[in-house]
């Protein structure tokens, strides 16, 4: 099966305003995500030689950091998104780090060199598989024999308040939709602890470890436009502002903000994330 009979929607999302609004706002949201990523870096704990898969890495930040973890080794950056690529292309030159390759194709199918990595990593890029324990099958032929994983992913939206708040004041405008089915693709695919162990066992990994962290996001505040907007443009909500009614919209952005205005400080509002940190090893080598 090709690449674009796959997630054939995440590709043709994140390839189009998805993929070219995260680009606008790369340098912001590096730095909301950052401590997240840098959870998963620490508990994969590169070493200098190895080489390691990102897995929708995105404009490249993780990609360059994993490297610049490393005195020598090499980082394959994995993602569906041409227009984030690009912008990881430019960093990766900008940086002169010739050891970060950049390969625009779904991890889902990618014929990766087998037995050729010593870990793979994600932040907030493994979520969104049609057939998650397909994909990380997949992405487990790359591995050496008790080869890493590490990855982070997003708790339930009950968990997670930058996401629950300006939920919660959409919804007082339009009905809740109905909630996806479990481990259907999307950014809270993962939030069930058991689901996610028993998806990647199925994969053919051990040794899983998910432990629950919370951090701070801090989220610049642009002067131009209402504060609710600008969560709508970057994250789950979205969506629910896309299929609402157009005489619904300016209500929706109204409560959102001001929801929204007891976390902000000075130029930024800051709201708790809630994540799944995740680490396993490739079991393939075991009886």
């Amino acid at each position: 099966m090709t690449e674009n009979a796959i997630n054939a929607d995440q590709i043709e999302f994140w390839n189009s305003t998805a993929g070219e609004q995260w680009v606008k706002g790369q340098e912001n949201m590096d730095k909301t995500l950052a401590g997240f990523g840098q959870l998963a870096m620490t508990a994969l704990a590169p070493v200098s030689g190895e080489a390691l898969i990102d897995v929708g890495c995105g404009c490249g930040a993780t990609s360059l950091a994993l490297m610049q973890m490393m005195a020598h080794g090499k980082v394959l950056g994995v993602d569906i998104s041409a227009p984030m690529l690009a912008r990881a292309e430019e960093r990766s030159l900008e940086l002169s780090l010739d050891a970060v390759t950049f390969q625009q194709a779904d991890a889902a199918v990618y014929d990766f060199e087998t037995n050729s990595f010593d870990g793979v990593f994600s932040r907030f890029g493994v979520m969104f598989f049609d057939n998650p324990v397909a994909a990380f099958t997949n992405i487990r032929t790359g591995l050496k024999p008790g080869g890493r994983l590490s990855f982070v992913c997003w708790r339930p939206v009950s968990d997670n308040q930058w996401t629950r708040v300006p939920m919660m004041a959409a919804f007082e405008h339009i009905e809740r939709p109905n909630p996806p089915a479990p481990g259907a693709p999307g950014p809270f695919a993962f939030s069930d602890q058991a689901h996610t162990r028993t998806m990647l066992e199925d994969a053919g990994f051990c040794d899983v470890s998910i432990e629950p962290k919370n951090l701070p996001m801090a989220f610049s505040i642009a002067p131009d436009k209402p504060l609710g907007l600008q969560f709508a443009e970057m994250g789950p909500v979205g969506r629910l502002l896309v299929n609402a009614p157009d005489d619904k919209k300016t209500a929706i952005i109204d409560s959102m903000t001001k929801a929204l205005e007891p976390f902000v400080q000075g130029d930024q509002a800051i709201l708790d994330g809630a994540v799944w940190l995740v680490t396993a090893k490739n079991a393939k080598d075991q009886p």
